[in-house]
């Protein structure tokens, strides 16, 4: 699903976790429509889900909004929310603004 011309959403869905896979920029328009695609799996039942930014070279502060409210409303529904980022600026940003120290922000799997 493209929600903006720069950034493209993909859910897997798992018994009870949601992992939302995100590809592309994630700027102030695209921060917008994550985080209603976001909410309305919380509206559908999620309550454990993971967004995977892998594929994502760019976030914003916006973006970091969108990640607070998101662990914020798993919070109050009980579940879990948590982010997949490789070495690089997104990772990056979530370190500096320490966004990193509030949720779950896990690494790539490494090969065997």
């Amino acid at each position: 699903m493209t929600l903006s011309p720069l950034l493209s959403l993909s859910v897997v869905e798992d018994r009870a976790h949601v992992r939302v896979v995100a590809r592309g920029e994630i700027d102030m328009d695209a921060a917008d429509a994550l985080d209603a695609r976001l909410r309305g799996l919380w509206d559908a039942g999620w309550n454990d889900m993971t967004l995977d930014l892998r594929g994502v070279t760019f976030i914003d502060t916006t973006a970091v909004y969108v990640l607070l409210a998101a662990h914020h409303a798993a919070s109050e529904r009980g579940g879990g929310f948590s982010v997949i980022a490789a070495p690089g600026p997104v990772r990056r940003l979530l370190a500096r603004t320490g966004v990193d120290r509030v949720l779950t922000v896990g690494h790539p799997p490494t090969a065997p």
